[in-house]
């Protein structure tokens, strides 16, 4: 009787003993699984951060080209400004030399008519 339950004992020992051992390699291998997430996690931040100076580059090169495309809108409506009082000045310059011509005439007329 006594032999029996010493195998019994041996046998609960063995089984205890192969749970431990089960149980020590899901550890190792859950550590190994933690180890590998944490490297990747450092991967992403580091992709994340990637991006985000990107955007901010990029961010920061749209600003310029907005503010450049608007200084240059400015200077198109400036040139079409300064294009249209030529365009007027010419017309009133144009106007003018018909008036003069038109008066001179007139002169030329009123005096050869008095003789």
């Amino acid at each position: 009787m006594f032999e029996k339950w010493k195998d019994l004992l041996r046998q609960d020992v063995q089984q205890a003993q192969n749970i431990t051992r089960a149980t020590k390699q899901r550890v190792v291998a859950m550590n190994a699984t933690l180890n590998r997430l944490k490297i990747e996690e450092s991967d992403l931040r580091e992709q994340i951060l990637a991006k985000k100076r990107n955007l901010a580059a990029n961010k920061s090169s749209l600003k310029t080209m907005v503010s450049k495309n608007t200084e240059e809108a400015q200077k198109i409506k400036q040139l079409k400004l300064d294009l249209q009082l030529v365009n007027v000045v010419s017309r009133a310059k144009s106007a003018l030399r018909s008036l003069n011509a038109k008066e001179g005439q007139t002169q030329l007329q009123n005096f050869l008519f008095r003789k």
